[in-house]
């Protein structure tokens, strides 16, 4: 919740493209650090700090994918849009977790969040090469595109 206070200072200064992928990948490294921290380095204060960090990459992600959905769709098309993501949403709430208790049972505890961080950076590296990267520009319809 705390990076969303600062969202407008970071949309002011990067396109909503560009911290969506920062979002995925640095939360993939930092959470995906924390077993190294914690198993062999026995670092809590590390961990913690990587959970910090990787967490508040996290919480951009909510925001700024709603957002830049609304801005890829007509404005006729948002409300059917913004459901089909969240039912990506929920899909992915019940069978991630399934999947990576699988990849866990062999791999440990460490092995299902390291599942999850292989997920966020796959879907960085997506973006990268789908080149979702780019500078967003509003369009005329959407919200704050006049100002307000």
């Amino acid at each position: 919740m705390l990076s969303r206070i600062f969202l407008p200072w970071f949309t002011a200064r990067w396109s909503r493209n560009t911290l969506v992928l920062a979002a995925l990948l640095v939360s993939a490294v930092t959470i995906g650090l924390v077993p190294l921290a914690l198993e062999p380095l026995g670092a809590l204060w590390l961990a913690a700090v990587l959970m910090a960090v990787g967490g508040s990459f996290l919480g951009l992600g909510q925001p700024l994918t709603m957002t830049l959905i609304a801005q890829a769709v007509p404005a006729d098309w948002r409300g059917a849009a913004l459901g089909l993501r969240l039912v990506g949403n929920r899909l992915g709430q019940v069978v991630l977790p399934v999947v990576a208790g699988v990849v866990a049972a062999p791999l440990g505890p460490a092995g299902g969040v390291w599942f999850a961080c292989a997920v966020l950076g796959l879907s960085g590296l997506e973006r990268i090469l789908g080149r979702h990267t780019g500078p967003n520009t509003p369009g005329p319809d959407t919200p704050g595109a006049n100002g307000s």
